[in-house]
């Protein structure tokens, strides 16, 4: 299974938003976001991705606000199993490894202007396959990295931006 996100209106913006990895049990994607969007469930890291994206609180935020945004994006986490069952379970080489291949076929099918790398574990793995595509990238720390601050990924995800040469009209 090819857990990718691309939601309705990713010819918009073609932007490839690359998450780490997954802890738990294992969900499609489009099932995840969209009870996410629809407030079914709380995710402290499509949240904190929404709010540095679009400058808004995601709990504030109405359903259709939600939606709107991700349905402007792809999401695809570079690992593509569960890592374990919980938060403290940490991707290893073995699985930053085991990822690089299922990546570019990733790449492939979503063929996105910029990918958003979040996670400094795995740049080191991805960023060589996003350069050997000629794809423009920004990479930030983890979303839900201790002291990381929203402005520094609203700030990375705006350079992105700036980089594919998107109008800041264009995000709404």
């Amino acid at each position: 299974m090819i857990n990718l996100w691309i939601g309705d209106n990713y010819s918009r913006l073609r932007i490839l938003v690359l998450g780490e990895s997954w802890y738990g049990q294992l969900e499609p994607l489009s099932d995840y976001l969209n009870r996410w969007s629809a407030k079914e469930l709380n995710d402290t890291t499509f949240s904190r991705i929404y709010k540095a994206c679009t400058g808004e609180n995601a709990s504030r935020s109405s359903i259709e606000q939600r939606k709107t945004y991700w349905n402007g994006v792809a999401f695809y986490n570079f690992i593509v199993d569960s890592v374990g069952p919980s938060r403290c379970d940490r991707p290893n080489t073995t699985h930053f490894s085991a990822a690089q291949e299922p990546f570019r076929k990733i790449l492939s099918i979503s063929n996105p202007l910029g990918v958003w790398v979040l996670g400094k574990g795995q740049s080191k793995y991805s960023i060589p396959i996003i350069e050997s595509c000629n794809i423009t990238f920004e990479a930030v720390a983890h979303p839900t990295s201790y002291g990381l601050k929203t402005e520094k990924l609203r700030s990375s995800w705006l350079s992105l931006i700036d980089k594919i040469g998107i109008k800041q009209d264009r995000l709404r």
